[in-house]
C-alpha cells in the first residue's frame, strides 16, 4: 500500500463520537493503516489481504468477547463525509471486580507479519507497562489514530475525552505507550511522559505517558 498523503479537508465536518460495531471492522483496519504509515510499522504488518483479515479478526474477537475493551470511532456525518470513520480509539477499562489485567493484546501473528519484530516491539511495551502499572486498576489507551486529512479538527479530543472522563469518575490513572507524534494531545489531557525507551534492535523509541488519578 503506497502512502497516500491527503490534503486537509475543505468542507466543514460534522463529527460524531460513537461506539464501534462489527460492521465497522474493515473500515477501522483501513483507518489504522492510514494513521500509521511508518516503514517500521509496515514491516511488522504489511498491507496484504491476509494481514488485513488478521486485523479484522483480532479486533472482532475483542469486540465480541471482551466487554472491558471499548472501540470508539468518530464519524464525519456531513454530506461530504457521508458517515466515514475518520478516527478511532481502543480503550481497556477496569473489569467489574476492580482488577485490571491486560490479556494478550493480539492472537498469533499472521504468517506474513514480521513475527520476530512484533514479539520484540509489543513485548517491550508490555514489559514497560507491567513495571510501571503492576496489577492495579487503570484505564489503558491501546490505540488512538486520526486519518491525516482530519487532524487538528478535534477528532482525537473526542476519543480521549471519553476515557479520561470515565477515569476521573473512577479516580484512576490512565496509561498509553506511543511515539511522540501524539504528544501534544496527551499533554493537553494531563498525561506526563516517562523516560523514552528503545525497542531493542530497531532504533525505534517509544514513550510511556501516565495521567494521574483525579484527587
Amino acid at each position: 500500500m503506497a502512502i497516500d498523503i491527503q490534503p486537509p479537508i475543505s468542507h466543514k465536518p460534522d463529527l460524531k463520537l460513537d461506539l464501534a460495531y462489527p460492521k465497522d471492522l474493515r473500515e477501522i483496519t483501513e483507518v489504522w493503516y492510514k494513521c500509521f504509515p511508518e516503514p517500521f510499522i509496515r514491516q511488522m504488518f504489511p498491507y496484504t489481504p491476509s494481514v488485513l483479515q488478521w486485523w479484522n479478526d483480532a479486533n472482532g474477537y475483542d469486540m465480541a468477547n471482551k466487554p472491558y475493551v471499548k472501540f470508539l470511532v468518530v464519524r464525519d456525518m456531513s454530506k461530504e463525509g457521508n458517515g466515514r470513520i475518520v478516527g478511532y480509539a481502543k480503550w481497556w477499562v477496569p473489569k467489574e471486580d476492580g482488577r485490571f489485567t491486560v490479556e494478550e493484546r493480539f492472537p498469533k501473528w499472521e504468517e506474513k507479519s514480521d513475527r520476530a519484530l512484533c514479539d520484540v516491539w509489543f513485548g517491550q511495551m508490555a514489559k514497560e507497562r507491567k513495571e510501571l502499572m503492576g496489577d492495579k486498576p487503570y484505564y489503558y489507551l491501546d490505540m488512538l489514530g486520526t486519518i491525516p486529512e482530519y487532524r487538528k479538527l478535534g477528532v482525537a479530543n473526542r476519543l480521549m475525552q471519553w476515557g479520561v472522563v470515565k477515569a476521573d469518575k473512577d479516580n484512576l490513572e490512565c496509561f498509553v505507550a506511543a511515539s511522540d507524534k501524539g504528544k501534544p494531545v496527551y499533554e493537553k489531557f494531563g498525561f506526563f511522559p516517562e523516560e523514552p525507551f528503545a525497542v531493542p534492535g530497531t532504533g525505534f523509541y517509544c514513550t510511556t505517558y501516565i495521567r494521574p488519578a483525579k484527587k
